[in-house]
Formats: C-alpha cells, sequence, structure tokens
C-alpha cells in the first residue's frame, strides 16, 4: 500500500461470518473484502477493522475464547482466518471493564499453501484450564481433498510466533472439491463431509491422534460412504449434532448436500457414532473411484445408510447448507441460496426412518428474504440466550441478523392467534359471543382436538338426566335412574388445567323390581389447552367439592368437522378407561349435533372384573330443549390458547338471522385494544395481552410472527341498524371509533368510558367514514361519504381533549367534490383555516380550504396522483413557513404501487372561480412490495416514514427512510377486513387484525423482524455512479452519491463524514434514502445537473429518464421522474450505451438550471442531441440531430466546449475515437453557441425536424473497444484525450481543433497499463511544481499537469502524473509517470468518481469561499476515488 493512499468506506460482499461469545457478549466477526471487521451485536457498532490479508478475500473465519488475561484485565479470543490458499492466525483481546473495545494484540504472518482451503476448524485444548500451555491445534482441508495440520504453541500471557507450523497430515479419496465439512466426534475422531465438482458426496474419517502424531504424512484414508446422486457441482456438505428421536433405533447422525442442480439432499451415517476408528481402518479398503456425475438411482457404498430425504428448493444455485441445533424431535435445517434468500425446511421424525430405496420429502417451513439483487455468500448461527440467532452475509454488502424460533414453539405454518365467534347466553337476542382463540397449527391438525373443545364447551349447564342400569350379578340391581345433572363452572383447582367444572346428579332409582333409592354423586371435569384434552376426576367423599383422583380421560375418535354442521351428521364418539383395582371401566361418549346445535349428549359403561360385570347408558338432553339455556360455560374458557386450526363451524344462530355470527370490520382504539363488528351488529372489544418472556418476545418479534399474544375479548353493545352491514373508522390517539350503518346513521365509541353513542343521521347510507383529529383545537372532523358521488358530509366533533366530556358535534358542512369523485382516503391540517384533502378511486387528488367560521373558498384537484388507481391514505409531513407564505407537506400512498409527496402553496389563484391553489408533486417512490400500498405515517422527530400494503398474500411494513422491511405476514392478501395500527416512534413494530375465512387473527410485534447490522448497498453489479452536492432547505451543503446497477435500481446516498474515532480507517458513510426503481434493465450512465436538481439516467430498453430533485423540509429530498425521453425505434431494442449532459443558459448568460443539451450514443452505432426544457408541460424533449457511425457500438461519449466550436466525441468498440462538429446543428435548433455557452433563445422557432450530422474524424487508438474516456482542455482550441481499452492499454491523445489549421497527433499508448481491461478513468488537476521559477514562467512552458486515476479489472487502481509542454509539437511534450498502484477491494470496477476537496464531507454548510479557505489549510488537496463494481469502495488520497 502507497503512503499516499489509505482505503476508506467500503461495501463489498460478505464472504464469511463467524459468531463469537464473550463474557455475556455477543460478537460477529465478518469478513469483507480482505478485511476482519469486529461487530457487537446487540449494540450494532462496528468495533474493529483489520485488514487480514493485503488482496486476498476473507472466506472462513473460525473463532473460540480463550481464556482471561488477569494482568491485562482482558479476555483472549483466537480466529484463524482462511481465504484462498491463505491462512493467519490472529489474536483478538477484548477489554473486561468495556467488553466493546476490542483491539488485534497478536498475529502470525499469512501462510500460502498451494491449494484452496475449503474448510477449518480447532481442535479441543490440551488442557482447557491452560490455554497458553496447550497451545493452539487446528486442521484445515484443501480443494484436494488433503488434511492439513496447524500447531502454533504461546509463548506467555498469549503471544503467538509469527509463522504458523503446517504440515500434511491425512488425506481423503483423490477428488476435486467445492466443500467441504470437518466434524469432530467422541473422544477425538474427525469426520470430513465432501462435496465434489462431479456432484458426489463422500465422507471419510480419520483421529485427532494421527492428525498430530503423523503430520508430515499424506496417507490416504479410505472413504466411508460414498453418495451419488446430485446432477451438478456439490456447493454445500454439512454434518449433524447428534440427533435422538422418540424411536428405538438409538442416537442418529446425519449429513445434509446442496448442488448446482437445486436440490437438498440428507444422507444417513448413524453407523459412524457405533463403530470405532480402528473398526473403521479395517473395514474400509481405499478403491479407486469415477469421476463424473453419478446415476442418481445407484445405491449407497454402506448397507443401511443412504438418502433418507430430499427437496427442490431456491430459484437458483444452493450455496450452502446449516443444521439447527438442539432438534431432539424435529429435525431443521436452513439452506442459501443465489436467489438471495434462507429457507427453513424440517424432517420430522417418523421421515427419518425412511431409507433409500424410497426417501421421504423435506417439508418447506419458511423463506426469509432480507437481502437484495443475488447471493448469500456466508452464513453463521449460534444458541444465544435460548434463541437460534442466524447472520447472513449478501453480495449487497448486508448483514442481516435474525433469530429462528426454538423447536419447542416450532410448528410448521404456525403463524398467528385465531378467533371465532360462538354464542352462549340466556337472553335470545342479545346472548353474549364468546371468541374462541384457536392456534396456529398447519394444515392436518387433529379433529378431535376441535371435538374436545366443543365437547367441553357444550357439557356445561342444566340437564335432565335418564340413566338405564343392566347388571349380570345380583349384588347390583338393574332398573332405570331419571334426574337431574347439571355442570357448574368454577375457577380451576389445578393451575394445570384452563378450565373446570364440578359435575352434581339428583335422581331417583327405580330397580326392576320396583324398589325406588334416591341418590347424588359428584364428579369433576378438567380441560387442560395445552393438551386439549377432557378428563373426569373422583371427589372426596367427606368433601365433594375437593377432587381426589383421576378417573379417566376422554378420548376422540377423529372424524371430519365440516360433517359437524349437517342436520343429518352422526355422533361424535370418545372414549375413556379405567382400571379399579382388579375391574376394568370402559367409557363411550356419543354426543349429538342438531344442525349447528348441541342437542343430546350420553355417556355408557361396561364395567368388566371379578366382582363387577355391568352396563349403563346416560342420556343428557336440555331440560326446555333450548341450547341458548346453558349459561355455565368457564369465564377462563373464552381465552383459552387452543391447539385446532380447523374452520370452528358451530356458530350462533339468532332469532332474527339465521345465518352464523362472523367477524365484519376492525378498527384499533389503541395500540393495544381494538373494535371488531359482526355480521349480527354486535360490537366488540379486543385487549392484547401479550407474554412479558423475554425469549416469547424475542421469538415473536424477530422471527415470522410466532407471537404468543392472546386477546381478552368483551361485548360493547348489540346495534340492530349495524346488522349485515357496517363501516368504522378509529383515531387510535384518541381512543375513538366513528361507526356507520345502511340508513345513515352515525355512532361514536369512546374508549375512556367504553359507551357508544348515536351521534347523527344522514339521508343516504354510509358508504365510507374517515376520521383525524386536530393537533392544535382537538377537534376530530369525521368525513362521512355516501353513495352520492357529488358530495361528502363533514362533522366537527368536540370533548375528546384531556377535559373529556360529553361528544359534542359543533358543526357539519357538505363539500362539493368534482365529478365522479368517489372518496376512497381523507385527511385535514391546520387550525383556524383547514386544508382538507380527499384521495379518489381514480386516483385524483382534492383539496379544500375551509373556514370553520365562513365558507368553503378554494379548491384545487390534482388529476392523476396516483395513475387511474386508487389514493388509499393521505398523511401530514411537514409545515414550511417562509416570506409570509404557508406551504404544506402531504404525502399519500395509493394502489399504483407507489407513495408520493405533494406540496400545497398557500398562495392562491382569485382569478379563476372556485379560487384555487397550487399543488405540487415533489417525491414519488415504489417499495419493493405492492401494488396495494394501504397506508403511511411520517414521524418527524425520527425522520421516518412507515409505510405498508401488500405483496401477494403478504402483509409487508416498509421503512422508506432505511429502506428495511419490517414486517411481513401472511394474511392471505388485501381483499378481506383488516386493520394496523403502528408503533410511537417508528421502532418497527406494529399490529394487524384481519379476517381469513371467517376468522379473526392477530400479529403483534414490537421490533422489526430483523437486525441490520451493516446496510450494504445493490445486490448485483454497479454499472454507473455520479455524485454531487446538494442545498437542503436550510442551506447545508451534503454530497450526494447516485448508484446504478444490473439490478435496474438507482440508490441515492448521502455521503458524509464518519466521526467514529474506534474505527479510524472508515472516513466515509453512505446513508442510502431513495430507490428509484423504474428503469426494466439494468442501468448504464448516470449524470447529475451541475446544481444537483436534476439526475439523468439511462439504460437498455431505450430508457432515458430526468429524474427532479427538490428539499422537503424535515425529510430527505424528494426525487420525481420528471421526463421520459421517447424512443428512437418501435421496437424499442436499442441500449443508450452513454450520455453526456451540458447545462444551456439564457439570454442574459444565467443558467436557468432547466435546460440541458444532452447527447446520446445508441448500441446500433447512432448519435442523437436532444435539447431538454423542464419548463415546458409536455415534449420537453427536442431532437437536434442524428448520426450514424458505422456498424458497431459506440461505448463512450463527451461533449466538448471550445472558444469557437462545440463537439462530441465518442469511442466505439472498434477501438477508434471520431467526432462530431455541433455548432452548426445547435444553430440550426434555435440554439446559440458563444465562447463554451450554449445559450438558449425562447422566442427562436424550433425546427419540426432534425438534420443527419456526419462525423469528422475518426482516429485508431486501441486494438479493441474502448471502454473508459476523460477529457482535459489545455487551451482554447487544444485537448487531451486519455482513453482505456480492453486490450488492457492507456491511451493519450492530443487535439487541436482549430478550424484552421487541424492538428491529429498519433497517440503514444502504454501497452500494458493494467492486466484488464481499464474500465475507468478520472483525472484532477494539480497545482503548478513547486520548482517553478515564476508563475508566468510556468505559464509559458508547462500548461497542464494533472493526476489521471486508472481502474481495471485485475483490481488494481493507479495513478499517473501527467505533465503537458504545448510549446513543442504534437504529443511530445507530453510526459507520463505512474506514482502508484494499490488494490482495490471491488471487483469488475465499472466506474469511479473523484470527491475533490472538503466537499466530500458534505452536511457542514457554508459557501464556496469557505471551503476554499479550508481547502488551503491543507498542504496538499485532498482527493477520494469512489471505486464502484462489486461493491463500493472509497480510497483516500493524501
Amino acid at each position: 500500500m502507497s503512503n499516499k493512499f489509505k482505503h476508506g468506506f467500503k461495501s463489498n460482499p460478505i464472504t464469511a461470518l463467524s459468531f463469537v461469545p464473550v463474557k455475556e457478549n455477543l460478537f460477529l466477526l465478518a469478513g469483507e473484502g480482505p478485511s476482519l471487521r469486529v461487530f457487537h451485536h446487540e449494540s450494532k457498532e462496528l468495533r474493529l477493522v483489520y485488514h487480514a490479508f493485503n488482496s486476498q478475500v476473507i472466506h472462513d473465519i473460525i473463532a473460540r475464547e480463550l481464556s482471561e488475561s488477569s494482568e491485562h484485565a482482558e479476555v483472549s479470543v483466537e480466529v484463524l482466518v482462511g481465504g484462498g490458499r491463505c491462512m493467519r492466525m490472529i489474536k483478538l483481546s477484548f477489554q473486561l471493564g468495556d467488553i466493546r473495545k476490542v483491539r488485534v494484540s497478536a498475529f502470525t504472518d499469512p501462510y500460502v499453501g498451494h491449494d484452496w482451503v475449503v474448510d477449518a476448524c480447532f481442535l479441543p485444548l490440551v488442557d482447557s484450564t491452560n490455554a497458553a500451555a496447550s497451545g493452539t491445534r487446528a486442521v484445515f482441508l484443501t480443494d484436494q481433498n488433503v488434511l492439513f495440520s496447524v500447531q502454533l504453541h504461546h509463548g506467555p500471557d498469549f503471544t503467538i510466533p509469527s509463522r504458523l507450523h503446517v504440515a500434511t497430515a491425512a488425506a481423503g479419496p483423490p477428488s476435486v472439491l467445492y466443500s467441504a465439512h470437518i466434524k469432530i466426534i467422541g473422544s477425538g475422531q474427525l469426520l470430513v463431509a465432501t462435496g465434489t465438482v462431479f456432484g458426489a458426496v463422500s465422507l471419510w474419517s480419520t483421529s485427532i491422534e494421527d492428525v498430530l502424531a503423523k503430520s508430515g504424512t499424506s496417507r490416504a484414508r479410505p472413504s466411508l460412504y460414498s453418495f451419488p446422486g446430485h446432477e451438478g457441482s456439490v456447493f454445500g456438505v454439512r454434518i449433524s449434532e447428534v440427533f435422538r428421536d422418540s424411536s428405538e433405533n438409538g442416537p442418529r447422525r446425519f449429513m445434509a448436500s446442496c448442488s448446482d442442480d437445486r436440490s437438498i439432499r440428507i444422507w444417513d451415517i448413524s453407523e459412524v457414532i457405533q463403530r470405532s476408528q480402528t473398526a473403521l481402518d479395517d473395514e474400509n479398503k481405499f478403491t479407486v473411484e469415477e469421476t463424473g456425475f453419478s446415476n442418481p438411482d445407484a445405491v449407497a457404498k454402506s448397507t443401511g445408510t443412504g438418502r433418507v430425504a430430499s427437496a427442490m428448493g431456491h430459484l437458483s444455485r444452493i450455496w450452502s447448507l446449516r443444521f439447527l441445533p438442539g432438534q431432539d424431535q424435529v429435525q431443521r435445517l436452513l439452506s442459501f441460496g443465489e436467489d438471495a434468500t434462507v429457507q427453513e425446511w424440517v424432517l420430522p421424525p417418523k421421515n427419518l426412518l425412511q431409507s433409500m430405496d424410497n426417501p421421504s420429502s423435506l417439508t418447506f417451513a419458511y423463506n426469509y428474504g432480507f437481502h437484495s439483487g443475488k447471493n448469500i455468500w456466508s452464513a453463521d448461527l449460534c444458541t444465544y440466550n435460548g434463541s437460534h440467532l442466524v447472520a447472513t452475509g449478501g453480495s449487497d454488502g448486508r448483514i442481516v441478523s435474525s433469530i429462528i424460533p426454538s423447536e419447542d414453539s416450532y410448528i410448521p405454518g404456525m403463524h398467528h392467534s385465531r378467533w371465532k365467534i360462538l354464542q352462549v347466553g340466556n337472553d335470545q337476542s342479545h346472548g353474549t359471543p364468546i371468541c374462541i382463540k384457536q392456534s396456529t397449527h398447519g394444515s392436518g391438525t387433529s379433529d378431535s382436538i376441535l371435538a374436545a373443545r366443543l365437547a367441553f364447551l357444550g357439557m356445561g349447564g342444566n340437564w335432565k338426566l335418564a340413566r338405564s342400569l343392566k347388571s349380570a350379578l345380583s349384588a347390583y340391581p338393574s332398573g332405570t335412574f331419571t334426574g337431574k345433572a347439571k355442570f357448574m363452572s368454577r375457577a380451576p383447582t389445578d393451575e394445570a388445567y384452563d378450565a373446570e367444572y364440578l359435575y352434581l346428579e339428583e335422581g331417583t332409582l327405580v330397580t326392576e323390581k320396583g324398589l325406588s333409592i334416591h341418590g347424588s354423586r359428584h364428579y369433576a371435569y378438567r380441560y387442560q389447552e395445552e393438551t386439549a384434552t377432557i378428563s373426569a376426576w373422583f371427589v372426596k367423599v367427606d368433601d365433594p367439592e375437593a377432587v381426589d383422583y383421576l378417573f379417566h380421560k376422554i378420548e376422540f375418535e377423529e372424524k371430519s368437522s365440516n360433517d359437524l354442521s349437517h342436520e343429518d351428521s352422526q355422533p361424535m364418539k370418545a372414549t375413556g378407561h379405567h382400571l379399579c383395582v382388579d375391574d376394568f371401566y370402559d367409557a363411550e361418549y356419543k354426543f349429538d349435533w342438531r344442525g349447528e346445535r348441541f342437542g343430546s349428549w350420553s355417556i355408557g359403561y361396561s364395567v368388566k372384573g371379578p366382582k363387577k360385570d355391568y352396563t349403563t347408558n346416560a342420556i343428557y338432553t336440555l331440560e326446555n330443549d333450548d341450547p341458548n339455556s346453558n349459561n355455565e360455560t368457564p369465564s377462563r374458557l373464552r381465552g383459552l390458547i387452543a391447539t385446532f386450526d380447523l374452520p370452528l363451524n358451530i356458530g350462533e344462530k339468532d332469532m332474527l338471522d339465521d345465518r352464523e355470527d362472523s367477524f365484519k370490520g376492525y378498527a384499533w382504539i389503541s395500540s393495544r385494544q381494538f373494535l371488531a363488528t359482526t355480521s349480527h351488529g354486535r360490537i366488540l372489544l379486543g385487549i392484547l395481552q401479550e407474554s412479558n418472556s423475554v425469549e416469547d418476545s424475542i421469538v415473536s418479534t424477530m422471527s415470522r410472527s410466532r407471537s404468543n399474544v392472546n386477546v381478552s375479548w368483551s361485548h360493547i353493545a348489540l346495534l340492530p341498524e349495524l346488522r349485515s352491514y357496517s363501516v368504522i373508522t378509529s383515531i387510535p390517539s384518541c381512543g375513538l371509533a366513528i361507526l356507520g350503518s345502511s340508513h345513515g346513521e352515525i355512532f361514536c365509541y369512546k374508549a375512556f368510558d367504553n359507551s357508544i353513542e348515536l351521534l347523527t343521521n344522514i339521508p343516504k347510507k354510509v358508504s365510507a367514514a374517515f376520521a383525524n383529529v386536530s393537533e392544535d383545537t382537538n377537534q376530530v372532523f369525521v368525513a362521512i361519504i355516501s353513495p352520492d358521488p357529488k358530495i361528502a358530509f363533514v362533522l366537527v366533533i368536540d370533548g375528546i381533549g384531556e377535559n373529556r366530556g360529553p361528544i359534542r358535534l359543533i358543526k357539519s358542512f357538505v363539500l362539493d367534490l368534482p365529478p365522479a369523485f368517489v372518496v376512497t382516503a381523507f385527511n385535514m391540517f391546520g387550525q383556524n383555516q383547514i386544508l382538507m384533502a380527499l384521495g379518489s378511486r381514480s386516483g385524483a387528488l382534492a383539496l379544500f380550504k375551509i373556514e370553520l367560521s365562513g365558507d368553503n373558498n378554494a379548491m384545487s384537484t390534482l388529476r392523476h396522483a396516483h395513475g387511474r388507481d386508487a389514493i388509499t391514505s393521505i398523511n401530514k409531513m411537514a409545515l414550511e413557513n417562509g416570506d409570509g407564505e404557508q406551504t404544506q407537506y402531504i404525502q399519500s400512498t395509493g394502489r399504483d404501487g407507489q407513495y408520493a409527496i405533494h406540496r400545497v402553496s398557500n398562495t392562491e389563484d382569485t382569478t379563476r372561480t372556485p379560487k384555487v391553489f397550487a399543488v405540487q408533486k415533489v417525491h414519488v417512490s415504489r417499495p419493493p412490495f405492492g401494488p396495494n400500498i394501504e397506508g403511511a405515517r411520517y414521524f418527524p422527530k425520527e425522520k421516518q416514514l412507515l409505510i405498508w400494503g401488500f405483496r401477494s398474500t403478504k402483509f409487508i411494513v416498509w421503512n422508506a427512510t432505511k429502506q428495511q422491511e419490517i414486517m411481513n405476514v401472511d394474511c392471505g392478501g388485501s381483499h378481506r377486513s383488516w386493520s394496523y395500527v403502528v408503533d410511537e416512534g417508528a421502532t418497527g413494530g406494529g399490529r394487524l387484525v384481519w379476517t381469513k375465512s371467517s376468522t379473526c387473527h392477530v400479529h403483534s410485534q414490537s421490533r422489526a423482524s430483523h437486525e441490520i447490522l451493516q446496510p450494504g448497498s445493490h445486490g448485483r453489479e454497479i454499472t454507473a455512479m455520479a455524485t454531487t452536492v446538494f442545498r437542503d432547505e436550510s442551506g447545508g451543503v451534503h454530497r450526494m452519491l447516485a448508484t446504478g446497477a444490473e439490478d435496474t435500481t438507482i440508490r441515492i446516498a448521502w455521503l458524509s463524514d464518519d466521526d467514529d474515532d474506534d474505527v479510524s480507517d472508515y472516513n466515509h458513510r453512505l446513508s442510502q434514502f431513495a430507490t428509484l426503481n423504474k428503469h426494466t434493465t439494468g442501468v448504464q450512465g448516470l449524470k447529475w445537473s451541475p446544481m444537483g436538481n436534476y439526475l439523468f439516467t439511462a439504460g437498455g430498453c431505450e430508457e432515458f429518464f430526468v429524474w427532479k430533485v427538490q428539499p422537503i423540509p424535515g425529510y430527505h429530498p424528494g426525487v420525481l421522474c420528471h421526463s421520459v425521453c421517447k424512443s428512437v425505434t418501435e421496437a424499442k431494442d436499442l441500449r443508450i450505451m452513454d450520455f453526456d449532459i451540458m447545462a444551456v443558459s439564457d439570454e442574459k448568460g444565467s443558467s436557468p438550471v432547466d435546460n440541458f443539451l444532452v447527447v446520446t450514443v445508441y448500441s446500433d452505432s447512432s448519435i442523437r442531441a436532444w435539447l431538454f426544457d423542464a419548463n415546458k408541460p409536455e415534449h420537453k424533449f427536442s431532437l437536434l440531430f442524428t448520426g450514424t457511425y458505422s456498424t458497431c457500438c459506440l461505448t463512450q461519449i463527451r461533449i466538448v466546449t471550445l472558444e469557437v466550436e462545440i463537439y462530441a466525441i465518442a469511442a466505439g468498440t472498434d477501438g477508434h475515437m471520431m467526432l462530431w462538429r455541433m455548432t452548426q446543428a445547435l444553430i440550426d435548433g434555435g440554439l446559440e453557441y458563444n465562447n463554451g455557452e450554449v445559450i438558449y433563445l425562447p422566442n427562436v422557432p424550433r425546427p419540426t425536424t432534425c438534420q443527419e450530422l456526419a462525423w469528422e474524424r475518426r482516429i485508431p487508438l486501441h486494438q479493441s473497444s474502448i471502454q473508459s474516456m476523460t477529457v482535459v482542455n489545455i487551451s482554447k482550441v487544444d485537448i487531451l484525450l486519455a482513453t482505456g481499452g480492453d486490450d488492457n492499454a492507456l491511451a493519450f491523445t492530443r487535439l487541436s481543433l482549430d478550424t484552421d489549421n487541424p492538428i491529429n497527433s498519433s497517440p503514444p499508448v502504454i501497452p500494458s497499463a493494467h492486466a484488464g481491461a481499464i474500465t475507468a478513468i478520472q483525472h484532477t488537476t494539480l497545482p503548478p511544481p513547486p520548482n517553478s521559477s515564476s508563475e508566468a514562467e510556468t505559464e509559458a512552458r508547462i500548461i497542464h499537469t494533472f493526476r489521471l486515476f486508472t481502474t481495471s479489472t485485475d483490481q488494481r487502481l493507479k495513478t499517473w502524473i501527467v505533465t503537458f509542454d504545448p510549446s513543442q509539437r504534437g504529443v511530445e511534450g507530453l510526459d507520463i509517470n505512474r506514482t502508484d498502484d494499490v488494490h482495490s477491494t471491488v471487483a469488475d470496477v465499472h466506474c469511479m468518481e473523484l470527491l475533490v476537496g472538503s466537499e466530500d464531507g458534505g452536511g457542514d454548510g457554508g459557501g464556496e469561499g469557505e471551503r476554499e479557505e479550508r481547502r488551503k489549510e491543507k498542504e496538499r488537496p485532498r482527493v477520494s476515488v469512489c471505486l464502484a463494481g462489486v461493491g463500493i469502495e472509497i480510497v483516500n488520497v493524501e
């Protein structure tokens, strides 16, 4: 590394990850290029950056904690870092006083071998109590299947020598490996699993003793197992821990493999556990194996061992696998793919017993997609605080940590809690509904669980009892018992149970001989939710209410739940068994369903034994044959967490409605309470009650919505007006809800006194209702929408402030809507003068200014604010005051898949009737989900915007500021009743309630579903980049960086200084704030306008867009697609290879910054020049001229201005440079050129047709395609071009474009300037040499001195000092010297930008004069080189 260069910020693919627990803290080590990065997991802070290698990318990180150092009060961790053929040992020291302080306390020199390292692991310490004395022992495996030992003897206080002692230890069967996994099992055996280039998976073994004793030898080990079957190269293999299932097969171990063929295969290697190393050596003889892809149906080499399961996964190749630890009942593994997703798979115990002849299928459980672009290159797992953490790193440079639920909470498909409505009560029309909570099991759950729930629910209450008794013994009489029975609900007497009945029966037994005997008996019946079982218990003789011991459990048979609702359904049956000393009791239960009613039920006993032999059959019928008379349902049953997932078809039949009651709509009245309306007109209040367990809260908030949330339900009211139809909206901050009916009644619910009252009536049906509160007056504005598309009713309500009282309707008025304006969104802003915004179904935005003391006085409409799709929400963003004018910024979302920000000016146009005011769209963005964007909220304190909506069947919450997904819930899609409330403070949490299959679902989380330790950038190659300086609304200066990539997106980020002194190498930071998604192909070029208010972008399919950038108070700059250049061919199949822009001045010589000259070159060898006029209402691009070079593709274009002429200089794939003189063509197009400026003449007529312009000069420069070019103006008529090509050459060309005396010199060429194609060139001007005698002499002799930066696909950044003396002829006065040659961490560099001076810090304000003073304070100008390709890197030049 040259002393002039210092690596700064970088965002490259993450190629290695490793968790390291240190004391009570968890750290994550990451390999990014050659750098080792250390993150503190909880705080997400980057604590250390250490360059482990000069240029080699890190591929493996293996770390382990040693022990404390009492002398230095530190904890030591040794880290084995590998990459390619290199290996290095590093010791990290963590300070005990502040464990987050990390330093590199020792390291070895890099070891460089002959072959690629594919896996490594530490060996156990000889003396675990004395790590220093034990030394370090490790092994690593190369791609030639050779195992090497690594030994390192520590010195005092863990000091380590500078060199690793590496020796050959063993070798497996000869093969070329793509992947391997070394696993230590037993007391000293090494298992080595390998995956080959030719699709084979093999396993071999050796002992640790042999590895250490026979170092230096390479005796080939035999293959224990060889598994054919993959149809592509094996990219990943993994050996599981010992697995103990519930069968009698003993301990089991498995191996997983993944391949280029997108398949995952599980192999049974359990026999390895049973055999010792000696036995393995004796049983296996080494044999030569064939290479090439094997027959998938071939049998395994070892009998009884083979493939037990397989699956096809991911959209593309699968790179690696990990088994989840601690799986004793359900074996799970994660796969990491080229499609940038993590997929979870399940292999239940019963499937683990299958054989290779009949392998099972892995069950897909879940998909985690937290990365963009392609490829998850690295991953690691650990168990921390009882939770499984998985960290992933991808091509996008992002590091993500998420929690996978532990085994005891895992059931495939489990996502949410669910409720159905049942009716229990005496009042025939006002029975209290019970919302029964259903569990979150996937399909296939036993119907007996449903039956147990329904049976226990139906038992409660009073019954008529008739029992027949038949005895075969004379000691027990036969006869008939008649009487009454009662199941009385009471609090469970045992905490293990969730509900309990005390059973009492009284009656008279009439024997066959006519004897009457009066009697009674007691039992207890209990229900346990966890197992969904009913049990009958004996009670004590001396205390009939005290439970004694178990009588029997009631076990239900499997029966289709759908049959239960039929009138002719068969009884549901259950059995029970009890052994009383020598007598055996068999009980049989039958439950008779009368349609959807619980009719009668019976218990029959068959008692056999040496002292008993009789049968009984007891029939229970309702006392008055009315199912609603049973009111003894246990109160705790209403909040049970049941364990079934089947639709509950047993529902209420209201006396006034034969249909089953069901949930209708929802509205949140606080962050933990919501109202639900039903089809029968009921209003229910649901209150969330969440687990306080730390583990439960983490699991429920960081992983796939597996929440332990419960809901406590209460019945508020039954409103006949809301039967069958209702609309509901709410204001959670006020605890207020508004409900509307089909007849125009408007009701108001108040949470503070839990009451509901009639507010007013409108003459028509309420089709929609919206509500918002004034933050200043605490008045609520309610917009009531009727089917009449011409008007909207607005109500103003008071009484919700601190002194809460009766709700008062203080004002109502009608808004006259634009024609055919169906309102779908509403909001209001302001105080005395109210701004009301309404969105329509057709995408229009209407705004009204309302004087509460007078009439409406202004209205404005923005048509197609969201195309022709519905606007779904309108929200307040910011308020700006200036020059006596008030400007309101509002944000809207729509079903066109976009969210927008609008500027509403207070200025009114009084010449129009009605008066209108200015509405302008300033920002539009399309998040990575949709098209149904349903809502948003802006948090001004945090300056963050959250938006939510649907992607297919999933509900998504997205942080638009951080560009991060924070919630993902599979709810079935947008066509359903739902309501969402977001947490305060933009923490990333919220609660969602929705209806699916007539069932209420609730999901709750308190933070984002995953943690991002490093944000990253594009997930594909960056192909274009541009920087600019932007001034915000307060005059502050910031530097913005725009990048475009093959993933078709454009990302705009702040480029600012990083003040973190702990990581001094990183003095820049990128903070992305916008993503532009309009391009449909890879982005080819980016250019900022000189003032940074326009961004020009180009790509394939002739796409050329202009984006307008403007400040928004309290938010990042707004970005709006301002214009689209028309395509030049009907097929739209050309790619815009490059373009250049130039600002056009007005007649007075000042630049209006919204007129530009644009020159584009295409893949068909054509060139076009355009005049872009941003102020024209349409047809903003005017074609000035076209031209054609030849049949080769043009790759580069630059606009060059001289004193009297303006040129377009292009380069092509034939290695030539060509010139077009544009001066006359611009004049013919109504422009003027004068001394380097293009001037816009507004009153000059524009031609309707454009001319064809021929090129003037053609100069050969390279042997093949020209990939990069920079232009240096050295005089009024001379320019110097530096070009780089596919031929690895760097060429310099002097052009004298004097029309009277043109000079065309032969270019000097540096033939092997790089080892690969030169893809980017930039230059910066240097001051005159310090030995110049005077300024006049310098001006006469050395006209120009500049530094040239070049980069290439060889990942080298080189600098050249170029001086030019124009007094000499041609290029004889050109002097070129290479000064520096450094490695870049960015592969396949496509573009380069220079950050010159102190502006690259950004954000510090000040004018150009202040910045100049700061620059003069430095001895040398500061330049930073920003490189982009597969990642981004900033290299500082001092």
